[in-house]
């Protein structure tokens, strides 16, 4: 008899806040489904706005930093913001 394989389902995140015990994180790239786990998922390494893989396995979760994802983001929000600056802000959205 052949053993099955679970299927195991990575989510991609992004990592909104850190309030106290709990992290906050919003399905990417929506943003309109959240996620609270506890702060101990997260080592000192994680910060806010860092987009991750999630997996949940039984009772805890995987987490993995995506961070050239993350930098490209940044970066993305970056030049938005000085395009904005350069054209006079929000006058001409």
């Amino acid at each position: 008899m052949r053993k099955e394989r679970s299927l195991v389902k990575w989510s991609k995140y992004t990592i909104d806040q850190f309030d106290k015990e709990i992290a906050v994180l919003l399905k990417y790239p929506e943003e309109t489904e959240k996620l609270l786990l506890p702060r101990s998922q997260f080592n000192d390494t994680f910060q806010e706005g860092d987009i991750v893989h999630i997996c949940k396995q039984n009772e805890t979760y995987e987490i993995r930093q995506l961070k050239e994802e993350t930098q490209h983001q940044k970066e993305k929000i970056q030049n938005l913001i000085e395009e904005l600056k350069k054209n006079g802000g929000a006058r001409h959205l």
